[in-house]
């Protein structure tokens, strides 16, 4: 069995596709590839777009999140202190609970021990990932809920030998994947978008995703494809990867 229960959306059934976010690799704050600039600067990434119209049909945004390696636990402890001021502090407790637990997050590791994933990962500005999701759901007892374009998971707060309360009976913390490993806070869009976010998805009636057409200038990874690929054709490119 696996050591993470996850649980995909409707959107995911069916896709075959799985959890993105990755193994938690080493990153320093300087790795960050969301800079402060393009964490915060639109549609400019692949499927920004998408995601901004996903969450905006369950009444739902983005917050903006600093991507200085810290995103994982800046958005987390957005949602469970209604800042992201203490993410340093939130970054040592879930260490702490890793070392505690060792014999069970061992599994998560592929090619380093426990001990040397929390050395890292202790450091300011190193990126944390799915091992530690699961590690602030088990902390706190609640559940993390990762929105990404398309595809919704939750990793449930809950050790799998253990019980406890169902999904939907936790308090659930409401987070996005984006923008090439970033992670940012997510707010309902009439607010409150300061302290504790009380999060009420609700289904908002909109039309679908505007196609975006030769006559929307291109985003900086569309520059980025037609000057690595030769293409000049910026609909082909829009066409073969963005659609």
């Amino acid at each position: 069995m696996s050591p993470v229960k996850t649980r995909a959306s409707a959107a995911d059934r069916g896709s075959g596709r799985g959890n993105t976010s990755g193994s938690n690799k080493k990153k320093t704050k300087q790795a960050d590839k969301a800079s402060l600039k393009d964490s915060q600067d639109g549609d400019d990434f692949y499927g920004m777009r998408e995601l901004k119209h996903q969450l905006a049909g369950m009444n739902l945004m983005l917050k903006d999140t600093i991507g200085d390696g810290n995103c994982l636990f800046r958005a987390c402890a957005d949602q469970l202190m209604g800042s992201d001021k203490d993410h340093g502090l939130l970054r040592q407790e879930v260490c702490l609970y890793l070392e505690e637990n060792a014999d069970h997050f061992k599994s998560f590791l592929d090619d380093e021990t426990v001990e040397a994933h929390v050395a890292h990962m202790r450091k300011n500005g190193t990126y944390g990932g799915n091992v530690e999701l699961v590690a602030i759901a088990r902390l706190k007892k609640v559940d993390v809920k990762v929105y990404q374009p398309g595809f919704i998971y939750v990793i449930e707060g809950i050790h799998s030998k253990k019980g406890g309360l169902a999904v939907g009976q936790r308090p659930t913390l409401h987070v996005a994947y984006h923008s090439w490993e970033h992670y940012s806070s997510i707010r309902n869009i009439e607010g409150p978008h300061d302290g504790l976010p009380e999060i009420n998805p609700r289904i908002v009636g909109q039309g679908p995703l505007r196609k975006l057409t030769d006559k929307d200038p291109p985003r900086a990874i569309e520059k980025e494809i037609m000057k690595t690929t030769g293409i000049r054709d910026l609909q082909k490119v829009r066409e073969k990867a963005f659609t």
